[in-house]
C-alpha cells in the first residue's frame, strides 16, 4: 500500500465518509482485494464502538490505484 487517505463532508457525516487505500499497481491491488471485506467490517465495527452506524460499509472503504488528487 502506498498511502491511506480519507474524504468527508462534515455536514453529511457519516454518509459522506470515504477511506481509500491506494496501491502501487494492479498486481498489488489484486493481491489485497480478498482482504477488502475484512477491512470494511473493521471500519464498521470501530465506528459502531464510537456510536456511528455505517448503513453500507462497502461504500465507506475502498482499495484503489488513484491518489487523493486524481
Amino acid at each position: 500500500m502506498l498511502q491511506c487517505w480519507f474524504d468527508v463532508e462534515y455536514h453529511l457525516f457519516p454518509g459522506s465518509l470515504l477511506l481509500c487505500f491506494q496501491f502501487e499497481n494492479q498486481q498489488t491491488l489484486d493481491a489485497a482485494t480478498p482482504e477488502l471485506l475484512k477491512w470494511q467490517k473493521r471500519l464498521s465495527g470501530a465506528m459502531l464502538k464510537k456510536g456511528v452506524i455505517l448503513k453500507d460499509m462497502r461504500r465507506h472503504l475502498v482499495f484503489t490505484l488513484k491518489g487523493p488528487d486524481d
